[in-house]
């Protein structure tokens, strides 16, 4: 299969405006996140409302082709296998060493559970419930955050 170069740039940029919306979240005034700015603005509302209509629509348009475009004709166990092997692995990695680090910081933010890296790590890989920590994930043990995409493609 020939490499789809309009398809990885709809992909670059459909990211590109996911991260930007994932940081402008923070400082959005009266919307709910992960963690809040102290510095809000309401006029960042309409927009992140624009934006909000058809990121995802837009994702999941851009993964169905490029999985329309790879899907073998023959062997589509095989191939389901070998892609849920790689998604997996990074999200598996994700959800172990980069979701925790902020987990860590929404419940510190949020007063429930006291300062400490090392102790916070040691109990979350512990894939415990936490009774009464507010972290999304808490009342599972663990969390995946912003990785459920990548759940979603598996």
């Amino acid at each position: 299969m020939t490499r789809r170069h309009d398809l990885d740039t709809l992909r670059i940029g459909a990211f590109g405006l996911l991260i930007l919306y994932h940081v402008a979240m923070a400082y959005v005034a009266g919307w709910d996140f992960h963690l809040k700015s102290v510095h809000t603005a309401e006029w960042l509302q309409w927009p992140m409302i624009a934006l909000n209509r058809w990121r995802m629509p837009l994702l999941f348009a851009i993964s169905g082709i490029a999985l329309g475009l790879c899907l073998p004709a023959q062997g589509r166990w095989r191939f389901a296998l070998r892609r849920g092997g790689r998604l997996l692995l990074p999200l598996l990695f994700g959800i172990v060493a980069v979701v925790s680090l902020q987990a860590y910081c929404e419940a510190v933010d949020k007063g429930d559970v006291t300062p400490g890296l090392g102790a916070f790590l040691w109990r979350y890989w512990q894939f415990r419930p936490w009774p009464g920590a507010s972290f999304s994930g808490a009342a599972y043990g663990f969390t995946w955050n912003h990785l459920w995409y990548l759940a979603y493609l598996i």
